[in-house]
């Protein structure tokens, strides 16, 4: 009977402190992508914020369609910091759709982002940027 109750107390503090661990794990991994970035061809900026572990990203700024602006592209995100790699439901506007996207972090301030429709796969870089970056564009 003792050996139950210590087997019990055990479980029970393991429990705790995965619990207490795991929201630290989760914030380490939205940080990651947390924030504004560029595309890397065009004057387009998303913003990525998270709500627990799941990300949206939305249009931050287009001067070309500034009617698109706070608009979700991404979302649906989800990213493991262990791994580099994410995936969401990116809209692309040509096919008036959302495709699935794997989201990989090369570098901390590099994100790309492929993209698949049927055969066809595109692959976007996306740079970090801040509020001194967009200013300066």
């Amino acid at each position: 009977m003792l050996i139950l109750k210590i087997k019990r107390s055990y479980v029970s503090i393991l429990a705790v402190l995965l619990c207490l661990t795991s929201p630290m794990v989760m914030a380490s991994d939205t940080q990651m992508l947390t924030g504004l970035w560029k595309h890397s061809g065009k004057d387009l900026w998303m913003e990525i914020k998270f709500d627990q572990a799941v990300g949206t990203g939305r249009i931050f700024k287009n001067d070309k369609k500034p009617d698109s602006i706070g608009k979700p592209v991404l979302t649906r995100l989800v990213f493991d910091a262990a791994l580099g790699k994410g995936e969401g439901m990116m809209y692309v506007p040509q096919m008036q759709s959302r495709y699935e996207a794997k989201i990989k972090l090369p570098e901390p301030n590099i994100m790309t982002m492929t993209v698949k429709v049927g055969f066809i796969s595109k692959t976007v870089k996306w740079l970090r940027g801040d509020a001194n970056t967009l200013t300066n564009n």
